[in-house]
């Protein structure tokens, strides 16, 4: 058998590197598989992976192979597949050729669990932090669903964008929203610890085990990114729970100030904190001023109505506060001000603004109002199955 070139083993010992980097080995794991790997081929490789690219040189050669990558990619079962494949190479039970045609179809191969195993997975992990919490067996059964459809959420978009974080955004969002709701409607006991039990499919455990471990072995630089990876990834489930709260207070003290109806208040909030949300999320793929505030007054409208007829209260009193964060007060406020100073291009900019955000609210209230329409007899069959709401005045009278 012929002894393999140079070239042919930088181009083995680069794609070993790129296949790591991409499945989220550490890089002290990368930088040793593949210059054990170059040695056993008869080569002097050096090696140097940091969190984002791989470095694969021949020590007596100026030849250098770049391989780039980006954050967020684990598949474990690949670097455990490259790492029994090293060991089998190093110890001489495989050929060179051998080894190339495995690397080859590690690459190519999709190796993952079928998905009903995932998100079986997924839905016992949200179980787990219920155990500490001493939850009740309701809460905890919704905790398994609603990490479910946390992590479905999350799956689901981002195999659809490349924004960073905005997966575990969504994921967020979506069991902030599922965690409320089931609170909301009787269903649950505590949407707190629903939440924080099912956020845990989406809590970046194997970037802060890879960073501690870099750490560790003195790879200072990317230990701190992959810390800083991980941080940016449970910050941006944080950062939308911290918006959905605000906007759920903002929501609710509007009301307090605008007196409406006590029981009100709550249904209220949680139309402004996920209207807000939709705003925030839909802001982050398009940065115009009419998709984000029609969005968002789209779900105003259908929760609006759906509110006013569980709660019995008009359905002004949920539309009311649940605008306080899309009104265009400040915009306005801004525009009146350049007027006043004699800016008159950035004045007329600022009134063009409001003249938009106020057409994208009033569209997007007629169209929900035309979808709850449609819907409208079969929620309200769907309600009266529900526990009945009363009012104050019920609550008085004796049976």
């Amino acid at each position: 058998m012929s002894q393999p070139g140079t070239e042919e083993i930088l181009e083995v010992c680069g794609k070993v590197g790129e296949i790591l980097l991409n499945a989220g080995a550490e890089t002290s794991r990368i930088e040793t598989t593949v210059e054990y790997i170059g040695h056993a081929a008869g080569a002097s490789v050096a090696c140097y992976a940091t969190i984002t690219a791989v470095f694969v040189s021949l020590e007596n050669e100026s030849r250098t192979r770049l391989i780039k990558s980006t954050l967020g990619g684990f598949n474990l079962q690949k670097v455990d597949e490259l790492n029994q494949l090293s060991r089998e190479f190093v110890a001489h039970r495989i050929t060179f050729e051998a080894l190339k045609q495995e690397v080859a179809r590690i690459d190519h191969q999709v190796i993952n669990f079928p998905w009903w195993a995932r998100i079986l997975g997924a839905g016992w992990v949200s179980v787990a932090p219920m155990l500490l919490f001493k939850a009740t067996n309701g809460d905890l059964a919704l905790a398994f669903f609603v990490g479910i459809f946390g992590y479905l959420a999350a799956e689901y978009v981002g195999r659809r964008t490349t924004t960073p974080y905005f997966k575990e955004a969504t994921g967020a969002f979506v069991v902030a929203i599922l965690a409320e709701l089931l609170v909301s409607i009787g269903w649950g006991d505590s949407s707190g610890n629903i939440i924080i039990s099912a956020l845990m499919p989406l809590v970046p455990g194997v970037a802060i085990t890879n960073a501690i471990r870099e750490i560790l072995s003195r790879q200072i630089i990317s230990g701190i990114v992959r810390t800083v990876d991980a941080i940016f990834v449970a910050g941006a489930s944080m950062r939308l729970l911290i918006e959905f709260m605000i906007s759920v207070l903002s929501s609710i003290g509007f009301g307090v100030i605008t007196n409406i109806p006590k029981r009100a208040l709550l249904p209220a909030g949680i139309t402004g904190g996920v209207s807000w949300c939709a705003y925030w999320l839909i802001s982050l793929q398009d940065h115009s001023l009419i998709l984000p505030n029609f969005t968002a007054t789209v779900i105003i409208g259908l929760l609006g109505n759906y509110f006013a007829i569980r709660h019995r209260v008009p359905v002004n009193t949920i539309y009311i506060p649940s605008l306080v964060s899309l009104v265009p007060g400040g915009i306005a406020y801004l525009g009146a001000r350049s007027f006043t100073m004699g800016k008159a291009a950035s004045a007329a900019q600022q009134i063009y603004n409001v003249i938009l955000i106020a057409m994208a609210l009033a569209v997007g209230f007629v169209v929900a109002e035309v979808i709850f329409k449609a819907v409208r007899p079969q929620l309200v069959r769907l309600i009266a199955k529900l526990p009945k709401v009363q009012t104050k005045s019920q609550r008085g009278k004796r049976p």
